[in-house]
């Protein structure tokens, strides 16, 4: 797979109407686009915090996807945190946000 089909798998899974169906899509596509070298690989950011009770019920949700590196958990206050917030304009926690290699948010694709 190149970048190009790799795009397309993520703007397919973001095409999707049904939040459900996309995150399902998103996290099987990211967990295949992880063993795959060279590509800027999309991922799944949860965006949480210490002392954030809906944060606990969303890591124990996502608890699943996060031990296998599908979703991985970055807290809000960290470096990278605060440059996630900065770059998707999001900044509440919990927050499951799908982000590209460089830690910018991932739309659908209008073409």
């Amino acid at each position: 797979m190149n970048q190009v089909d790799a795009d397309k798998a993520i703007q397919a899974c973001l095409a999707k109407t049904d939040d459900g169906e996309a995150l399902s899509c998103l996290q099987e596509t990211v967990g295949a686009l992880q063993k795959i070298e060279g590509l800027c690989r999309p991922q799944l950011v949860l965006l949480s915090q210490e002392n954030c009770d809906p944060c606990d019920e969303e890591r124990e949700v996502r608890k699943d996807a996060i031990a296998r590196g599908i979703i991985q958990e970055v807290d809000i206050n960290s470096p990278r945190g605060r440059q996630i917030c900065k770059n998707t304009e999001v900044d509440w926690t919990p927050s499951l946000l799908p982000l590209d290699c460089h830690d910018n948010l991932l739309e659908e694709s209008s073409a």
